[in-house]
């Protein structure tokens, strides 16, 4: 792995943390809905467990209608998580 020699390596490497990008490769205005169910139930959790996040999600995939491999893994769970960070 390459590693930086100097501070003034840093921002070149890593200034994609920093900076927004001029556009997006994801479109996210089909998952909206999905997204919001997704940030209200997450927001309803008191116990911020693995496990008790894990029903959640469930809960919501099935009720989405998307199946859980692209929920989990496909296109749509991209869009989602990029969304909700």
């Amino acid at each position: 792995r390459e590693r930086i020699k100097k501070f003034s390596d840093y921002l070149p490497l890593c200034e994609f943390f920093f900076k927004r990008p001029g556009e997006y490769e994801l479109d996210l205005a089909n998952n909206k809905e999905t997204l919001m169910n997704t940030a209200n139930a997450l927001r309803a959790l008191s116990n911020w467990q693995a496990d008790k996040i894990g029903e959640t999600m469930q809960k919501i995939q099935k009720s989405s209608g998307i199946k859980s491999g692209d929920f989990l893994w496909g296109k749509k769970s991209r869009d989602i998580k990029v969304e909700m960070l």
